[in-house]
């Protein structure tokens, strides 16, 4: 039945580039993954550029603690640093280590887990956490101590 469906769609079709189309679709429908939407990349794409600025941000936040645990600094940004990497922590704890963006990346067509809804380098990401927890770990024991 289906077989004959793409027969008829084929000969129906006289631009090269439609039949193209319909063998991706074809072969999209036969391995079980799914067209995304021009719709669904845009909302992918902010999701993205949202969770990489997201990424930056904690980043920052955690080399500075580092760095005022080295360095003996104190004030408000050091405060908000803790704070708001604290906050992270358990929002990740909440979820099962997963962070809320993943998901909702996922839901509006990545097919990655982790770090990939974002724009870093795919090599990279496996070590994002493990290091940066390490660096913030370090970095409060160190300003706990001063």
């Amino acid at each position: 039945m289906l077989r004959k469906g793409i027969r008829l769609a084929e000969r129906s079709i006289d631009n090269l580039s439609s039949r193209n189309m319909i063998r991706i679709w074809i072969k999209i429908q036969t391995t079980g993954q799914s067209l995304m939407s021009t719709e669904n990349s845009k909302k992918l794409f902010l999701i993205r550029l949202f969770h990489t600025f997201i990424i930056v941000c904690m980043t920052t936040f955690i080399l500075y603690v580092f760095y005022a645990g080295v360095s003996g600094a104190k004030g408000i940004f050091l405060t908000l640093s803790i704070i708001a990497v604290v906050i992270e922590g358990i929002v990740l704890l909440l979820n099962k280590g997963e962070c809320p963006l993943t998901k909702l990346a996922i839901k509006y067509g990545d097919n990655h887990k982790r770090f990939y809804d974002s724009f870093l380098p795919k090599k990279l990401t496996p070590f994002v956490v493990p290091c940066l927890s390490v660096i913030f770990l370090i970095g409060l024991v160190l300003v706990l101590i001063k």
